[in-house]
């Protein structure tokens, strides 16, 4: 491995990590495009758009700085970037070359990274790695490379279909009218036969033509659907580790009607995905954007009803919601045993080093799909058998709308019993309100191992709630009512903020921190990622509780046929 692959590598794991316009299908374009010349077959590539160099490196940093709060351990923006860093080109093996001087004067407005194949941390050789520069002057081009050529130590000159080739010391240069090619002479020749016709493209790929993005964007990337389960891994642990855990977790899903998308995504049935990004400074936002081909057919869902989300407060620093609560509590029962390999499945994610449980490698046995079936469905035949609740009938049944779960900090005031700096809420839709909340309250029973007699009734507002104490203090442990048709259940005091928000007082969609990441729409996942911080890491943040980040917001859209899009929005500081 090498600098300038590593770099351009850091460029697509930046990407990855803030999981986010791009550019238009280019099979219909007349002109020679860049991406004319990348084969198909291999794993992905990296546009990036170099019009306006000055506004791309701002963004390129703009987002290093968002992915750096978000996995601090994995990017360090401690420090501005130059072109230089971003582009390195000591693989020509000269010295006193830069990016700025040499390559940039003739460039013609973007520069095609193509990787034929990525390792487990998505890194990739100088043998898988494909450069297309697109030249605007190719004479000058030609004249700006010849000093690179007269340099080598053991260059050789030939040609493939009339287009001259160097092979230098460490990769070698093809010189065609529209652009210059850098890398091994195997791939220079598949690129050249790809952009005359004799070898199929990258772009003609079904996976690539479905998700295509249009727009402008600094960064534009596209990940073959083999590697997409891989590059889910990298973005989430580091490495393609938890590619077992996430495949088991997938298989489970489908047994259980897990949606479409979570199922698609998790199994590898994946055709491709596109990935761009871009910042918006006049919203002063990072905003990803990704699109994914699956083979699952779908159509396009119901959105959230925001009547769930009115119940949020404003003091909430992580809301999921989604608009099928029956779907999303199987979900979360299937994540349960997963919960002792967090580290295996989220360790990109660990603020502490000291923290993280050891490596997925040292870990003796790994839960498989029919473990997480097994476990679940025994916890299911026990309530069954034991409580006479049947889980799906008293229950499930009844949760056919949308929902808001939700995390409220208390950094002052930990839960008495189990010490959480942090309470939780959800709100869902349910068809019948009595029945719904009779199997909420059998379930908690069952969880707590108490009976009914152990929940007192409680007045929140004007609503009664069936409420579990923590005596001998008489703080609220749990609390669950239905309140306008909706389900409320929450731990210490957030049922009496979910009450106050409902009635209008101090929600959180309507102040600036929810608005900045929902003005296209409602997302999905919305983190204060500051607030998190400070809750969960305290001073081990890597400097986000001091320095500040903002929030981040998902949107998912089911675009229907097997189509769906995932927009992320990261919001900086005002300062930047």
């Amino acid at each position: 491995m090498v600098g300038p692959v590593e770099s351009m590598r850091s460029l697509l794991l930046c990407l990855i990590i803030l999981f986010g316009v791009g550019m238009q299908a280019t099979s219909a374009q007349t002109e020679v495009s860049a991406l004319d010349w990348i084969p198909a077959g291999f794993e992905g590539f990296l546009r990036v758009d170099l019009a306006d160099p000055d506004r791309t490196l701002l963004e390129l940093n703009l987002a290093y700085y968002a992915a750096s709060y978000i996995q601090p351990l994995r990017v360090n923006a401690a420090q501005q970037r130059r072109l230089e860093d971003f582009f390195p080109v000591d693989f020509f093996d000269v010295e006193g070359v830069s990016f700025q001087d040499v390559i940039l004067p003739w460039l013609s407005g973007e520069l095609v990274a193509a990787y034929r194949a990525f390792d487990d941390r998505f890194r990739v050789s100088l043998d898988d790695l494909l450069l297309i520069l697109p030249a605007k002057d190719s004479f000058a081009a030609a004249a700006a490379l010849s000093r690179i050529v007269a340099e080598q130590d053991f260059a050789e000159r030939d040609s493939y279909r009339g287009t001259p080739i160097v092979i230098g010391d460490r990769t070698a240069m093809a010189f065609t009218p529209a652009a210059v090619l850098v890398g091994p002479r195997p791939l220079l020749e598949q690129a050249i036969d790809a952009q005359a016709g004799e070898r199929e493209r990258l772009i003609d790929t079904e996976g690539y033509a479905a998700t295509a993005l249009e727009g402008r964007a600094a960064v534009h990337a596209y990940i073959d659907g083999e590697a997409a389960l891989r590059a889910l891994s990298v973005a989430l642990q580091g490495d393609s580790s938890a590619t077992p855990l996430l495949e088991a977790f997938g298989d489970a899903l489908s047994a259980y009607d897990g949606g479409a998308f979570g199922t698609a995504l998790l199994t590898g049935a994946v055709d491709g995905l596109s990935i761009s990004l871009g910042t918006d400074t006049f919203r002063n936002t990072v905003n990803t954007t990704i699109r994914l081909k699956t083979d699952v057919a779908s159509e396009a869902g119901p959105v959230v009803d925001d009547a769930v989300l009115n119940f949020i407060p404003r003091s909430a620093m992580l809301v999921q919601s989604g608009s099928s609560a029956n779907t999303a509590f199987y979900n979360t029962l299937l994540t349960l045993p997963l919960t002792g390999f967090t580290a295996n499945l989220l360790g990109g994610f660990v603020a502490n080093p000291a923290a993280a449980q050891p490596a997925i490698e040292a870990t003796p046995s790994l839960p498989t799909a029919d473990d997480l079936k097994a476990a679940v469905d025994g916890f299911l035949t026990a309530l069954e058998t034991g409580r006479n609740f049947s889980v799906a009938d008293d229950l499930v049944a009844h949760l056919d709308g949308s929902y808001a779960f939700a995390l409220i900090p208390r950094p002052n005031d930990p839960d008495p019993l189990t010490g959480a700096r942090y309470d939780m809420l959800l709100v869902t839709r349910v068809s019948d309100a009595a029945a719904a909340l009779d199997g909420a309250s059998l379930l908690a029973q069952s969880v707590f191992a108490v009976d009914a007699r152990a929940f007192e009734d409680a007045t929140v507002g004007d609503e009664s709630f069936r409420t579990l104490y923590i005596e001998p203090i008489g703080v609220p442990l749990l609390q669950l009512g239905t309140v306008d048709g909706m389900l409320v259940v929450g731990t210490g005091n957030a049922v009496e903020q979910a009450v106050r928000a409902g009635r209008g007082d101090n929600r959180l969609v309507n102040v600036p921190r929810w608005q900045n990441v929902s003005r296209d729409g409602q997302p999905a996942l919305y983190v204060d990622l500051n607030a998190v911080y400070s809750t969960f890491f305290g001073a081990q943040s890597g400097g986000a509780v001091s320095q500040g980040i903002g929030q981040l917001g998902i949107r998912v859209q089911d675009l229907g046929a097997g189509l769906y899009q995932i927009d992320a929005t990261v919001t900086l500081p005002e300062t930047l």
